[in-house]
């Protein structure tokens, strides 16, 4: 009988440690957003051949990322919402990171005008207006998380403006982030966890266009956006108080 006991009481005190491992290992989870794809390219550009289309530019630049995030030992769990040229609706890209709670929802994508000259990079998110007005749909708590998920999402877009600017070498549109009141962002209004639209520049403009399709472009804004992440990741684990781990498990 104490032979038993003994060897329960070693079974469950395993069992504590590797759930203790578990919780510890905890990974920072990440959803890259290609924007656009499938019968939805976005911008295309120019009018001649060759034809530059917009969703070919942000699966490059987020299947990169992914990669880097991905290989690194960082204790970051990077997810990909499409793997392959299929245009997903808005309200799936927001699930795979409402669903898993993820601490940070990232969309991809390239800007365009009629001027062809006008160029620089930039980060859109909800505006504290658009914000008050959906909020009325949630609960309590949910709220109050969408609130606080708001303020990090601006944190989340400095750093991401920051490594564009130095590691990428782009010219920051305006201010930087950009709130847009006149849009209906449906990607940003249904994700509930920090979320940030990344216009990696204007596909519009000649110049910059050639660094967007560039292998070397391409390189430095995967670059940038991995390092804003990490800076991001940081943030969060030294705010939340939590140390995410090297969980070698990836959710594809």
């Amino acid at each position: 009988m104490f032979k038993k006991s003994v060897i329960l009481h070693i079974v469950l005190l395993t069992l504590l440690c590797l759930v203790t491992v578990d919780v510890a290992a905890k990974n920072f989870v990440v959803v890259i957003d290609p924007g656009h794809g499938g019968d939805k390219p976005g911008a295309v550009y120019p009018a001649r051949r060759p034809v530059v289309f917009e969703k070919q530019i942000n699966f490059a630049v987020s299947k990169l990322l992914y990669n880097k995030l991905k290989t690194e030992s960082n204790g970051i769990t990077a997810i990909l919402t499409r793997n392959k040229d299929v245009d997903v609706p808005f309200t799936t890209r927001a699930n795979v990171a409402n669903d898993i709670n993820a601490n940070l929802f990232m969309s991809i994508h390239c800007n365009s005008v009629k001027n062809p000259t006008t160029y620089g990079a930039s980060v859109v998110v909800m505006n504290e207006k658009q914000m008050a007005d959906l909020d009325v749909k949630y609960d309590e708590i949910t709220r109050i998380e969408r609130l606080e998920n708001f303020d990090r999402s601006l944190k989340m877009s400095e750093y991401v403006i920051e490594e564009l600017s130095q590691t990428a070498g782009r010219k920051i549109l305006h201010s930087g982030f950009v709130q847009v009141p006149n849009r209906d962002l449906a990607v940003l209004r249904m994700t509930i966890p920090p979320s940030i639209i990344v216009e990696l520049d204007f596909i519009s403009n000649k110049e910059t266009r050639e660094f967007l399709t560039s292998e070397e472009g391409q390189e430095k804004l995967a670059d940038a956006l991995y390092n804003s992440i990490i800076k991001f990741r940081d943030y969060i684990s030294k705010l939340d108080g939590v140390e995410f781990g090297n969980d070698s498990d990836k959710i594809e």
